[in-house]
């Protein structure tokens, strides 16, 4: 049997259920994901687009005219001063 063989065989990183490496890399890389979403989450209620967002029969539904940076152009507001900007 060859040492380096015998080496590889022991390494408890990829051999092991637990799969340290694995293991390490998803709880390094997960509250960066987590902070991300956050982030996306609080600019989507910030901008108003949280509340154009609806979930039906497992799909996520876009309500254009739900959107308050679009509600001055769905709702044909023409006489706001936001309608030309």
């Amino acid at each position: 049997m060859d040492m380096n063989l015998y080496a590889d065989r022991m390494r408890t990183d990829v051999y092991n259920k637990y799969n340290f490496t694995n293991f390490a890399f998803k709880f390094s890389s997960r509250p960066d994901f987590y902070n991300r979403m956050t982030i996306v989450i609080a600019k989507m209620k910030a901008d108003g687009i949280w509340d154009a967002l609806e979930v039906k029969d497992g799909q996520l539904i876009y309500n254009f005219k739900k959107d308050k940076r679009f509600s001055v152009y769905a709702n044909n507001k023409t006489t706001d001063s936001k309608y030309n900007d």
